[in-house]
């Protein structure tokens, strides 16, 4: 068992924070400012990124709320955003699984535990010069444990080399990203199967719009979207 690994996370800076289709929710940390003086170092990896991968959560300040997620409620990238760049000063923990992340800049992250599965966060330690990550996970419980062996097989390292070079192709041909009308909640959406960075992308199936029968991105949009199918 590994007691408390998050507070290897205090005194670091917040260089990315963004949600994911699925709710799964990102940061990442480092002790250099942003990912250009990462780079500049030589760094290929963030040192740290945390994921809560099945948590309730929410974002608020001193005088509001800003994001959060429960279960289907989906948040938005924009309230996220405001983390980048700051400092993670404090972890307070109510409960093993109930804790409370606090910001330089005010804003502060709670989570609170809505599963009886475990996994409900990870936390991915790169160290330089290492390929692989060491991935630990925090079962429901609260005690966090080393995660099981995530390497990839042979067909799997395919397949993601294929997504991933298909991902390229596909970001060049698709309609602009909207935050408030996502592909991924128009009734006309279909979501292609598959997995890595298949996972973002769907096909549309608007006969009214431009799009119609290609493949478009889960974030994008257009003029057509709509909540429910019109016949």
């Amino acid at each position: 068992m590994i007691k408390n690994p998050l507070d290897n996370l205090i005194g670091l800076n917040c260089i990315e924070s963004r949600s994911t289709i699925f709710n799964i929710v990102v940061f990442e940390f480092s002790r250099f400012p942003d990912k250009l003086t990462l780079l500049l170092e030589d760094y290929d990896q963030v040192e740290f990124t945390m994921i809560f991968t099945a948590m309730a959560w929410r974002m608020t300040s001193i005088h509001e709320f800003k994001t959060g997620s429960y279960e289907s409620t989906e948040c938005k990238d924009d309230g996220l955003k405001e983390l980048i760049g700051s400092k993670l000063v404090k972890i307070q923990y109510n409960t093993p699984t109930d804790l409370i992340f606090f910001f330089d800049n005010g804003y502060q992250i709670e989570t609170f535990k809505h599963s009886s599965e475990n996994g409900l966060m990870e936390l991915f330690s790169f160290e330089q010069g290492e390929k692989e990550p060491t991935v630990i996970q925090m079962e429901a419980s609260g005690d966090w444990s080393v995660a099981e062996d995530i390497s990839f097989t042979k067909d799997e390292k395919e397949f993601y080399k294929h997504s991933e070079d298909t991902d390229s192709r596909w970001e060049l041909l698709l309609p602009a990203d909207d935050s408030d009308t996502p592909c991924h909640k128009c009734a006309y959406y279909l979501p292609v199967r598959g997995q890595f960075h298949f996972w973002n992308y769907g096909l549309c199936s608007n006969e009214d719009s431009a799009y119609d029968g290609r493949a478009v991105g889960a974030n994008c949009t257009c003029a057509y979207f709509s909540y429910e199918l019109t016949i």
